[in-house]
């Protein structure tokens, strides 16, 4: 802890790196978010045509293996 004026001074750059740091974070872990609600979806889309295409299903497939990589 801080007990004199002049620590806190040393102190407090630091609290703006955590505070960046944290926010930083917060952005990585929507985006992440983001990407596996739309591998999500893109699996469902790919696995609702891989009755008329085989290659669709190939893909699907791949898809699932790379969403759980992210998970």
């Amino acid at each position: 802890m801080c007990e004199t004026y002049e620590d806190a001074l040393t102190y407090s750059g630091m609290a703006n790196e955590v505070v960046g740091c944290k926010k930083a974070a917060i952005v990585v872990v929507f985006f992440l978010y983001i990407m596996t609600q739309g591998m999500t979806g893109l699996i469902y889309f790919l696995e609702l045509r891989k009755k008329d295409n085989e290659n669709a299903m190939k893909m699907a497939k791949a898809m699932k293996g790379f969403k759980a990589d992210i998970e």
